[in-house]
């Protein structure tokens, strides 16, 4: 339940940054969501990969806001990922974009929320 709390107070004060900048737009129901959980001193990196719809133009868009939030035992590190690319479903292309998000070590917990917003997007 806690984890429900930080995540609905991540998003929502997500979205009111977004509409001051360049942020991703909200979350539909197509998207699709990925967690995970990064141990204390530990680190990691998740890859996030599209379709190459054009072989010229780098569709992929990652987006990384990292917050801290406070919890009965402690504080932890919430990082919101956002990814979107081109509309492509198949591509003639056999290549993909890839990008790399970065969870540093650090001596806390780390919940990292992924969220996919083109259906040609995935994570490694």
């Amino acid at each position: 339940m806690k984890y429900l709390i930080i995540f609905l107070v991540s998003f929502s004060g997500l979205l009111a940054f977004s509409k001051k900048t360049n942020a991703p737009a909200p979350a539909t129901e197509k998207s699709r969501f990925v967690y995970l959980e990064v141990y204390p001193n530990s680190k990691d990196n998740v890859t996030i990969q599209s379709i190459k719809c054009d072989p010229n133009k780098n569709d992929l868009s990652v987006r990384k806001f990292v917050t801290q939030s406070k919890v009965a035992d402690g504080e932890v590190n919430v990082i919101n990922v956002y990814a979107r690319s081109g509309d492509c479903k198949e591509s003639p292309y056999s290549s993909v974009w890839q990008e790399s998000v970065s969870i540093p070590e650090n001596g806390k917990h780390t919940h990292v929320y992924i969220t996919l917003l083109s259906d040609n997007v995935s994570v490694l």
